[in-house]
Formats: C-alpha cells, sequence, structure tokens
C-alpha cells in the first residue's frame, strides 16, 4: 500500500516546476518595482524606504540564488546526444543571465547613484554608463 504522504516523481517535479516559475515571476516583479521606485526616487531627488527594502531583498534574493546555483555545479549535468548539450548549456546561460543583469543593476545603484545623491549632486541616468556597468 501507498504512503499517502510520499509523491512520485510526476508530483515532484510538478511541484519543482511550478516553485521554479513561482520564483521566476517574483524575481521579474521585484526587479521592475525596483527600476519603477529608482525612477521614481530619481525624479523626486529622494531615496525612498521602499526603494531601500527593494534593494536589500533583491540583493538577499540573488546571493540565495548564487549559492543555490554554486551547489549545483554544471559539471555535474549529465549528457547523452547533442540536443541534450545544447540544451544544458541554454539552461546554464539562462541561470547566468538572470543572476548578471540584477548584480549589475545593483551595483550601478551602489555605485553610481547613490554617490551622486549623497552629493547632493543632480542624479543623472545615463544609458551608455549604464550599459557600460552591464558589460564591464
Amino acid at each position: 500500500m501507498r504512503d499517502i504522504y510520499k509523491k512520485d516523481e510526476r508530483e515532484v517535479l510538478n511541484y519543482n516546476q511550478a516553485l521554479a516559475n513561482a520564483f521566476k515571476i517574483t524575481f521579474s516583479v521585484i526587479v521592475g518595482c525596483l527600476l519603477i521606485s529608482t525612477v521614481f526616487d530619481a525624479i523626486k531627488r529622494e531615496i525612498s524606504l521602499s526603494s531601500v527594502f527593494l534593494l536589500l531583498t533583491l540583493l538577499i534574493v540573488s546571493i540565495v540564488t548564487i549559492i543555490q546555483a554554486t551547489k549545483h555545479d554544471s559539471s555535474d549535468i549529465t549528457v547523452y546526444s547533442e540536443e541534450e548539450y545544447k540544451g544544458a548549456l541554454r539552461k546554464i546561460r539562462n541561470t547566468m543571465i538572470i543572476l548578471c543583469i540584477p548584480t549589475a543593476f545593483i551595483c550601478h545603484v551602489l555605485f553610481n547613484i547613490l554617490p551622486q545623491f549623497f552629493q547632493n549632486k543632480s542624479i543623472t541616468i545615463e544609458p551608455l554608463a549604464l550599459i557600460d556597468d552591464f558589460f564591464s
């Protein structure tokens, strides 16, 4: 007789996929809210508490995600065909993109926008400087 509290592989996979999708949506919403809040803060020339909390939340989530990603090292991935190999590379690339964009944004805010604010300079968000931060 099957234990009702044990889940089979299909059920566990479905739960994991649902949690992964929820995490992606939550992470994207946090980044979007932080971007909107930063733009409003730059317009008003003040830093709101919500922006600080969103930045801290994003930083904590990014650190936890990086720690979890390092636990599942890419050398542990086993592939048996060319298609599986391409799929594994695509998965690793997408994971790194998801981790790098918020990290670059946080660095841009911490090292470019906050010093301008604390020096009472006008806050300017230059697209070229932002692009340079993402690729440097």
